[in-house]
């Protein structure tokens, strides 16, 4: 093969979430060697291999931070400068549309992630409704552009996907029926809980218990079944997905890192330090060179406290900023300590964490 195509076809494979997938799916679901790979692609065996390893393109990862004589000294201004120009009228700006529909992404990929938990083992065939977080576009009857998102998850668990047909009810009415009856049964009184975790968890054991039900036509119990279906599953990774969104950014000079529109302090000596962050539904994690530095719950805009059980009314959001829908949280005794299990935001007077 030319070397101009070789190089075209690794490119190609890099940026299509497509083939990354069909070529995970048929090694590992289809057991075609990695030698016949190698022949039909003509991919290099450490890209194969990178590809098997990575559920997604992992991208070039530095070792090391390349070195700037020149330019290191000014870094502190320069992402300051940057910083500052977020707060200004720009065109390029989220919608609330848009914001929604990554929420709605983070949502399904937990959701799924415990699903194949809770059945120990991943279906190889898997029926969706048209939801626009999963379908980009509808091509025909039986077309579909998949989004990014669903791509990544489904390259991380190897499933095999189907759509139903638009308009087509019918398609889905056990789906219908069963929401039904967990509405009903479920919800029915309305749950007493005191957050999502704690009704996720009783929902939960409420479906642990109706495995021990027999279906009506059925001659076994919905946990033999399932027990059945398991012999057919896929095997759960190795490690779950990592349903989160990620954002590589700097930690400002008040060692606070921004990320939607919302402030994260990270400990005082990651100033001016790289850090990626991590979004999941319900926390937030900030990391450095792939260490956890900070941990936070997801903060949404409207959501703070009114008060702080330590500083009574002292405790305000400052929100929004300029008028921007931008905010972030603080009180009189607030600031930034340094410590070996650093977490969440340290009050520094009475000594009790937010």
């Amino acid at each position: 093969m030319p070397q101009g195509r070789l190089s075209s076809e690794v490119r190609r494979v890099y940026s299509e979430m497509e083939e990354w997938l069909a070529i995970r799916r048929r090694v590992l679901v289809e057991g075609v060697s990695k030698r016949e790979i190698l022949r039909e692609t003509g991919l290099h065996w450490q890209t194969l291999e990178k590809i098997l390893e990575h559920s997604s393109p992992p991208g070039y990862r530095l070792q090391e931070p390349r070195e700037r004589p020149k330019l290191g000294p000014f870094l502190p201004r320069i992402h300051q400068i940057l910083k500052d120009d977020r707060e200004m009228p720009r065109k390029q700006r989220h919608t609330a549309k848009r914001i929604f529909e990554r929420l709605c992404t983070e949502t399904f990929w937990e959701g799924m992630i415990r699903a194949f938990a809770f059945f120990g083992g991943v279906p190889r065939r898997i029926t969706f409704d048209n939801e626009g977080i999963l379908v980009a576009e509808v091509l025909g009857a039986h077309g579909r552009k998949v989004t990014r998102g669903f791509l990544e998850l489904q390259s991380h668990y190897l499933f095999e996907e189907h759509f139903c047909r638009v308009y087509r009810a019918n398609e889905k009415g056990v789906v219908e029926g069963t929401v039904r009856y967990a509405r009903l049964n479920f919800f029915v009184p309305v749950p007493q809980v005191c957050d999502l975790e704690e009704l996720n968890a009783a929902v939960r054991q409420r479906c642990a218990e109706d495995l021990q039900r027999t279906l009506r036509g059925k001659g076994m119990s919905k946990a033999e079944l399932l027990e059945e279906d398991r012999a057919m599953f896929l095997p759960l990774p190795a490690a779950p997905f990592d349903a989160c969104r990620k954002v590589s950014t700097f930690a400002n000079s008040l060692s606070l890192v921004r990320f939607d529109r919302n402030d994260y302090s990270v400990p005082v000596r990651y100033a001016h330090h790289p850090v990626v962050v991590k979004g999941y539904v319900q926390r937030v994690e900030l990391c450095h060179k792939e260490q956890l530095i900070a941990t936070h719950g997801r903060w949404r805009i409207g959501t703070f406290p009114r008060t702080s059980p330590c500083c009574g009314d002292a405790w305000r959001p400052k929100g929004p900023a300029r008028g921007r829908g931008s905010t972030s949280a603080s009180c009189a005794c607030w600031r930034p300590t340094p410590c070996a299990t650093w977490s969440v935001p340290w009050h520094a007077a009475c000594g009790r964490g937010l």
